[in-house]
């Protein structure tokens, strides 16, 4: 009953908050609009009804619309397990590995990537050039939290740099939480990889986080189906190459190949 009720507490927050924007823009049907958009978002499947491919390009320098779209997609990733817990014992030192793993890899990840993400592009006419510094930062932070499988966009996604195609690509890859609504080989198995390696550099037989160990098998679970995905990545992209010869997506440069496999691969929703 917990995941029922928050998720239609969340996306009903949602709906109303967009509701706010869209109403006034769209007449009663703006209420249709809140709604489906709040429960895209955080289902994370990035569905919208602005038609043309536009997304919500037309929104990207709008407060409202945007922070309430990453509100929603970041609680979808979380999982109801993490949301559960932080109801309940609201200390982070009270939650559980799983919990602190994913709240300090989604953190890591969503100021890492916007910090990226600006570098990238803020000189990019075609993306964020022309938008103001603070409009900037905040089409960096929703860059960098759509890519966890959510499928918005705010920016033209053709017109990315290559850097920034990449990073993409690698967000998409790794998605969100377990026991969330975000696609990816989940950001646990790519945090026990990190600490693993961490472990070995440091001399370290066991590998630890926040004070518990993982098991062998647990890491490696986590190896194979790191391996696998990147596997069926390349994969992808080698037989992508080979049977789009001739065609529109034949003429493709490669990162844009790696870009729509890794979006459709951890169910990201994303395309140039």
């Amino acid at each position: 009953m917990s995941a029922v009720k928050y998720t239609f507490l969340i996306e009903g927050c949602g709906a109303l908050l967009l509701g706010i924007r869209f109403v006034p823009q769209f007449g009663w049907h703006g209420v249709w609009m809140a709604v489906f958009h709040s429960i895209s978002a955080f289902c994370n499947a990035g569905f919208d009804l602005m038609g043309n491919f536009a997304s919500l390009t037309g929104y990207v320098t709008d407060p409202l619309v945007n922070f309430t779209i990453m509100a929603l997609i970041v609680f979808g990733g979380l999982g109801f397990t993490v949301i559960t817990e932080l109801r309940e014992r609201k200390r982070f030192s009270l939650l559980s590995m799983h919990a602190k793993i994913v709240l300090t890899g989604t953190a890591f990840l969503i100021f890492a990537g916007a910090a990226l993400f600006l570098a990238f592009e803020a000189g990019n006419a075609d993306t964020m050039g022309g938008l103001t510094a603070p409009q900037k930062v905040m089409a960096a932070f929703f860059q960098s939290v759509t890519c966890r499988t959510a499928g918005f966009n705010t920016i033209p996604q053709d017109t990315l740099t290559d850097a920034s195609k990449l990073l993409s690509s690698v967000l998409m890859l790794i998605g969100g939480s377990p026991a969330g609504t975000a696609g990816g080989v989940k950001i646990t198995t790519v945090a026990m990889l990190f600490f693993s390696v961490r472990s070995l550099m440091r001399g370290r037989e066991e590998t630890e986080a926040f004070g518990r160990r993982f098991s062998r098998n647990a890491l490696a679970r986590a190896l194979c189906i790191f391996l696998l995905a990147i596997a069926f990545l390349f994969v992808g992209a080698m037989v992508m190459s080979l049977t789009e010869r001739g065609t529109a997506c034949g003429s493709m440069d490669f990162i844009d190949k790696m870009f729509e496999l890794a979006s459709a691969l951890g169910t990201g929703g994303l395309t140039g």
